[in-house]
């Protein structure tokens, strides 16, 4: 007997495109990645990490062993179904003897501060005990919602490697994106009105 039960796709609808899911909508555009997604990495290249296992002659199954994930979600890396976590792009840099930023070489312009971040693959908990303040203060930032003072932006300068006005440029894309989806926001509101 066939079910009759809908299948609901696990992505809810943007409501200012619905042929897109709201994760497509925020982080893609015109096919690039411009934003780090909650759950992964953006700008992640499944290509860099095969040219990676190719040249350790790793198969998909022994680096899942050797980072501590399933043969799946390797696959599901490679695919370009879903990305690493900032721990994991961690720890699959380190087996491979590369850098975060070498495999996510899709986010190397227009950072955003949350981007910087995950860039030297750390985790928002981590960063923010090392930058000496609460993990929601750092959220906070990297929504652009608070502005760093300047002697948070000094420690980020050596924390993230890059220089000063990096950073502050960074924040302002913050904002700007913030602001954006803001108005596409009440736009779609006000659509529906």
């Amino acid at each position: 007997m066939a079910s009759n039960k809908r299948k609901y796709s696990s992505r809810r609808r943007c409501l200012v495109c619905p042929a897109r899911s709201r994760w497509e909508a925020r982080y893609r555009t015109n096919g690039e990645a411009e934003r780090v997604p909650r759950g992964g990495t953006a700008g992640f290249s499944p290509a860099a990490l095969r040219n990676a296992l190719d040249r350790h002659a790793l198969t998909i199954e022994d680096f899942a062993d050797e980072i501590g994930i399933s043969r799946q979600a390797v696959s599901s890396w490679l695919a370009g179904v879903t990305t690493p976590s900032p721990g994991s792009l961690v720890r699959a840099a380190r087996t491979l003897e590369l850098t975060p930023a070498d495999l996510t070489p899709g986010i190397s312009a227009n950072l955003y501060i949350a981007d910087l971040r995950v860039r030297t693959g750390m985790t928002q908990t981590a960063t923010a005990e090392q930058l000496g303040i609460s993990q929601s203060a750092l959220s906070e930032i990297e929504r652009g919602r608070r502005q760093p003072d300047p002697n948070l932006v000094a420690s980020m300068v050596s924390l993230y490697s890059v220089d000063e006005e990096f950073i502050v440029e960074a924040w302002e894309r913050t904002v700007a994106d913030r602001e954006r989806q803001r108005v596409a926001r009440l736009s779609a509101r006000r659509a529906r009105s």
